[in-house]
């Protein structure tokens, strides 16, 4: 394509994006969702998300406030820890059994979903989005079609804040949800340490991490006044759940613990333990987060 072409097709983008007071995202593409949110050449219209679930019978709305504090990427991260906290969530994503199977498609099966249900669905979406549009207040929402007597069942998932902590020009975003865990069990184990694991999703791109769910010790692990050592029961079906509930998605991003008194300053023994995880995780091309909670907070670190 000839360079002016290029420039003139670009220029028109943005003259229409910087004329926009909403932009909405109906690809179910998380790659075009995460561009939305993070790509500041869209100027300050605030941006939405809609898709449906796999069987096409919920649908999900993100749609973010007027400051755009709530961006669109940290909707869809609070969406992905509810999922695997929130019972009612616990089937969302699971994949329709009907399924048919496209020759001469860039995907090799696709779901066979009820058409009434995307036009009911459909006909929610519109209705929502021209509602919110009038708010300045953020959303996330599911509207589930009940089997056989096609009740609209209404989902409201709570928002949640987050903590940014930029590391070398890594930013980790914490969702608050699991800073208040990380205090709670601080504060619940005494004079032991404890700690946890972290799940989550990362940009590698944009070297972004996000921390959005953390599972407890497992019952295996060892607790001390200056010591942690994790175990392991039981840490692969909580993978394999999480998997499933977010339709892989979400994985394992690191640990943390707690010095009991004190300062969250990493020792020796926590600096050794990120070189080794970390190098580890590098290889296989993942990220590795650490956070340390004491008296003052929370240190973070991370390498993506």
């Amino acid at each position: 394509m000839p360079e002016g072409v290029k420039l003139t097709r670009l220029f028109h983008k943005q003259r229409a994006f910087e004329n926009a007071d909403l932009i909405i995202d109906a690809s179910t593409s998380i790659a075009v969702e995460r561009n939305l949110a993070l790509d500041n050449s869209y100027g300050d219209a605030r941006r939405s998300s809609v898709f449906l679930n796999p069987k096409g019978t919920e649908l999900v709305l993100l749609y973010e406030d007027t400051e755009r504090k709530y961006r669109l990427d940290l909707l869809e991260m609070t969406y992905y820890r509810m999922l695997i906290v929130d019972e009612r969530l616990n089937d969302h994503l699971s994949v329709s059994e009907k399924q048919r199977t496209n020759s001469f498609s860039c995907r090799a099966e696709s779901s066979i979903i009820d058409y009434d249900n995307v036009g009911l669905l459909a006909s929610i979406a519109s209705q929502q989005l021209k509602k919110l549009y009038a708010s300045n207040d953020a959303k996330i929402a599911i509207w589930r079609i009940s089997a056989g007597n096609s009740v609209v069942d209404y989902i409201n998932i709570p928002l949640s804040d987050w903590q940014l902590f930029d590391i070398n020009g890594v930013k980790v975003y914490i969702i608050n949800d699991v800073i208040s865990i990380m205090k709670e069990q601080r504060l619940s184990s005494g004079t032991l340490e404890t700690g946890g694991v972290f799940f989550g999703c990362y940009d590698k791109d944009r070297q972004i991490i996000y921390v959005l769910h953390s599972h407890p010790a497992p019952i295996d692990s060892k607790h001390g006044p200056t010591s942690f050592v994790r175990g392991c029961n039981g840490l692969k079906e909580v993978q394999d759940s999480i998997n499933l509930k977010t339709y892989y998605q979400v994985r394992y991003l690191g640990e943390w613990h707690s010095h009991p008194s004190g300062s969250n300053t990493p020792s020796t023994l926590d600096k050794k333990q990120f070189d080794e995880m970390s190098t580890d995780h590098l290889l296989q091309n993942i990220p590795f987060v650490q956070a340390i909670i004491g008296d003052n907070g929370v240190y973070v670190n991370a390498l993506i």
